[in-house]
């Protein structure tokens, strides 16, 4: 999937994901599932708050405190830290199944052709004549 970005996907029951979180929150965590690469079974990004604050036009600050409200709430965990090192990625795996939300792998596979059959054919094989 490297190099491809997931496909994001909401349906009507993200609303209660909607109503729990600030809105600021809510970007930030599309940002996370949107830089999401599968890993160990489970999705996690390799992400920081300056590279989310960069993504959706807000102050580091505020997407730290995003991203520990995510984590606070169990939308998120933090997997994997640099130590000493100021401001490197950090990975964030997205806990469970998040209701509403459905990130999928991209169709990265070589598109292939199926010849169309004539409806003849078709009938001919539905009736099994």
């Amino acid at each position: 999937m490297a190099g491809y970005p997931p496909r994001l996907s909401v349906d009507d029951r993200f609303r209660e994901v909607l109503r729990s979180l600030s809105p600021v929150a809510t970007v930030v965590l599309l940002d996370v599932a949107l830089d999401a690469r599968t890993e160990g079974g489970g999705l996690a990004a390799a992400t920081s708050a300056r590279l989310i604050a960069d993504h959706i036009g807000v102050d580091a600050a505020t997407a730290a405190r995003a991203l520990r409200n995510l984590r606070d709430a169990g939308f998120l965990t933090l997997t994997t830290s640099a130590e000493d090192v100021r401001f490197a990625l950090s990975s964030y795996r997205l806990t469970g199944p998040i209701r509403g939300l459905i990130v999928a792998a991209p169709c990265v596979g070589k598109p292939r052709a199926v010849k169309p059959r004539a409806a003849a054919d078709a009938l001919t094989l539905e009736l099994g004549l």
